[in-house]
């Protein structure tokens, strides 16, 4: 079966220096193989809460911001064979999920410097799950979702704007320091911007894959 993505919704609202908001974020997959013992494979995450961010300028060039977030989270990452399909209860999915809620911050900042009038250069931090996020069992879970292991990442970018031309290179490096799960080329990012003429085409690298785009 094909994999289904809601990505993030986000409903929020944003004032000088100070943001807010609710989202929902939502992935799931769910295999079948083998045709002569049928097993299937379930997963899922899905997961809702709340965040507040807050930045500041320390200086001309230099930024600091934090968030913090309370999240409910549940996750379902199962092996069913064939066999067992048949006794399952209609409510039996809801024993495999791990369930829980836990409260995360993130921590970033930028610096941004003028080259010339009309070209920036800027470098920034980004500190997700600061210090590891940690779930906690919500009331009936059998089990709690573990935690979120804290990711680094650091980018740098470069922006030139003229009346017929406006171009920025991107360049990212995410989830330091998590080199168990994530191979060297899951954690460049590279990427192009180009408006020319009201023609807006953009391009780069994900994760080691070519994307493209208008």
């Amino acid at each position: 079966f094909p994999s289904h993505d809601m990505g993030s919704v986000f409903p929020n609202f944003q004032v000088p220096r100070f943001a807010g908001g609710y989202y929902f974020y939502l992935d799931s997959r769910a295999e079948y193989r083998n045709p002569v013992s049928p097993e299937f494979t379930i997963e899922e995450r899905d997961e809702s809460g709340t965040n507040l961010g807050f930045g500041i300028p320390v200086m001309e060039g230099l930024s600091f911001g934090l968030s913090l977030r309370w999240a409910k989270r549940r996750i379902i990452n199962e092996e069913i064979t064939g066999s067992s399909v048949l006794s399952l209860s209609p409510d039996s999915l809801s024993n495999f999920s791990k369930k829980g809620t836990g409260w995360g911050a993130n921590f970033g900042m930028q610096y941004r410097m003028e080259i010339f009038e009309n070209q920036s250069a800027s470098i920034g931090l980004a500190v997700e799950d600061l210090g590891d996020t940690q779930f906690r069992s919500s009331k009936g879970a059998s089990e709690s979702p573990g935690r979120q292991v804290q990711s680094i990442n650091l980018g740098t970018a470069y922006e030139f704007l003229s009346p017929y031309l406006d171009l920025k290179v991107l360049f990212d490096v995410r989830h330091l320091g998590q080199g168990d799960y994530y191979s060297t080329g899951k954690m460049l990012y590279q990427g192009l911007e180009m408006s020319l003429l009201g023609i807006d085409l953009r391009g780069g690298f994900y994760q080691g894959y070519i994307v493209t785009g208008k």
